[in-house]
């Protein structure tokens, strides 16, 4: 990606401890049909992020997923 163009990633955002959400179901789903699946956090998609070069931008929370914005560097 060229400088300044933006990452949109549409994930089901579950953060430590909250099992009162959708997403602690989708991290369910993912544990039993996937090999080390599972939903990350707001903060452990920034950090992917950041590992790969992108700068962490806004998050926008909808009902049943959320949008996470990165910059390219």
């Amino acid at each position: 990606m060229q400088s300044g163009q933006r990452l949109l990633l549409v994930e089901s955002l579950i953060e430590r401890n909250d099992a009162d959400n959708f997403a602690a179901l989708a991290d369910l789903q993912m544990m039993m049909v996937c090999s080390d699946g599972r939903e990350r956090s707001a903060g452990e998609l920034h950090q992917l992020m950041r590992d790969s070069g992108f700068t962490p931008g806004r998050v926008f929370t909808y009902p049943t997923v959320c949008v996470v914005e990165g910059h390219a560097a």
